[in-house]
């Protein structure tokens, strides 16, 4: 369902930020879409920000497929031309836009062409009518909202006069400060050994955007570099739109005390870890794990680490048989070889199992990639795309589904 914009008067009680990511940039970085839609909700935060300096609290939508949308609603009629210069205003205080991001801005005319009832912006809450994607309201991570009604009631409406004063804000919208310490020796050994973490680098300076997880993927790592860790934490979230230092002080605060190991990695992030394989040589003695945190550190400094038993002392890490039942079995003690024998028994099959979870998490990310590109045809109403290799097609199977080829 979409909402005429207009009235007959030219006023409206609307004001919309339609934020974008660029059809090209789609077409040519199909993998990386949720980087993209990082980028153009960086974008949208950003602009929210400009919006709140004028005293206003727009409601944050996810249009369902590209992008965002920031909705105004005025508690009286003002003029259109008073709203677009408002919105152009704001967008010229926010700041240069993310590489490959668009803003629109609606209502943009004053009247309707004759017999037409002017532009029209689809409700929130809907479903997209090509992506069959719902459009949720959506918190600062980019997530739904739990109420969305809650936060339509208690969302103020803007005061009219902040429209009709067409004179320039005299507030001035600034990006959080970026802090200046730059990242210390230990920790750039770990961003140039994980691709993950290198990725999450790349993107903060790219789109000025991290979710929660991301942000959490980083404190159980750089975290444990101490001071410099800290530091670390501060100059990359820093980076981002929506950084709050104390909000991270807090989360360094609360530090686990073991760092967070490659494979909770692969088993949390598929779809990352899909698109930034692992390519670690790392493996560590003396009862620890595989973690981003050793390209910094060795395993005997790492204080969760030196607590752990030795990985070889099957008494200290494997119950016996009598102590798991409480019966005796009368079987002797087994000899060292044995214990070295269950020992590699037990790293391969924890080897693997890991592996398992990374074919998981590649078949599903694979999935979410072919959807995503469904997607993408259905968004061009097209079969065919021209792409650098030649010219990619979908054609339907026998069966029914979808397949992809490409004519070079």
């Amino acid at each position: 369902m979409a909402l005429p914009l207009l009235r007959a008067d030219r006023t409206t009680f609307f004001g919309v930020f339609d934020i974008d990511v660029e059809r090209r940039e789609l077409e040519q970085r199909l993998s990386r879409v949720d980087d993209l839609l990082g980028r153009a909700l960086g974008a949208a935060l950003r602009l929210r920000t400009a919006l709140r300096a004028r005293g206003i609290e727009p409601l944050l939508e996810f249009s369902g497929h590209k992008g965002y949308h920031l909705w105004v609603r005025f508690d009286e009629a003002v003029p259109a031309a008073n709203v677009r210069s408002l919105l152009y205003g704001l967008i010229e205080r926010a700041g240069a836009l993310p590489e490959g991001i668009r803003v629109e801005v609606f209502p943009n005319r004053d009247r309707a062409a004759q017999g037409t009832i002017g532009p029209v912006v689809k409700l929130p809450l809907g479903i997209h009518g090509r992506t069959g994607k719902r459009c949720d309201l959506v918190g600062e991570d980019g997530k739904p909202i739990a109420d969305p009604f809650a936060v339509l009631g208690a969302t103020p409406f803007a005061p009219s006069a902040v429209a009709r004063d067409r004179q320039p804000p005299a507030a001035t919208v600034t990006a959080a400060p970026v802090p200046t310490p730059a990242l210390g020796p230990r920790a750039i050994k770990i961003v140039e050994g994980c691709r993950v973490i290198a990725h999450l680098k790349d993107k903060v300076e790219a789109t000025s955007y991290l979710d929660h997880g991301e942000r959490t993927l980083l404190l159980c790592t750089l975290g444990h570099l101490g001071t410099e860790g800290a530091e670390a934490l501060h100059a990359l979230i820093g980076r981002t739109f929506n950084y709050r230092k104390e909000v991270t002080d807090r989360h360094i605060g609360k530090l686990p005390s073991h760092p967070i190991s490659c494979g909770r990695i692969r088993e949390r992030w598929p779809n990352l870890t899909a698109a930034h394989p692992c390519a670690c040589p790392m493996a560590p003695r003396g009862g620890g794990y595989p973690t981003p945190l050793l390209f910094a550190l060795r395993a005997s400094q790492i204080p969760a680490f030196r607590a752990r038993k030795p990985a070889g002392d099957m008494q200290a890490t494997v119950p016996s048989a009598e102590s798991a039942t409480g019966v005796s079995t009368g079987a002797p003690p087994k000899p060292h070889g044995a214990n070295t024998t269950v020992s590699q028994a037990e790293a391969l099959l924890g080897r693997i199992a890991e592996l398992r979870r990374q074919e998981r998490g590649i078949a599903s990310a694979a999935a979410r990639a072919r959807a995503e590109l469904l997607a993408l045809f259905d968004a061009t109403g097209a079969d065919a795309l021209d792409v650098t290799a030649g010219t990619l097609r979908r054609t339907r199977a026998a069966d029914g589904s979808w397949r992809f080829l490409i004519e070079i």
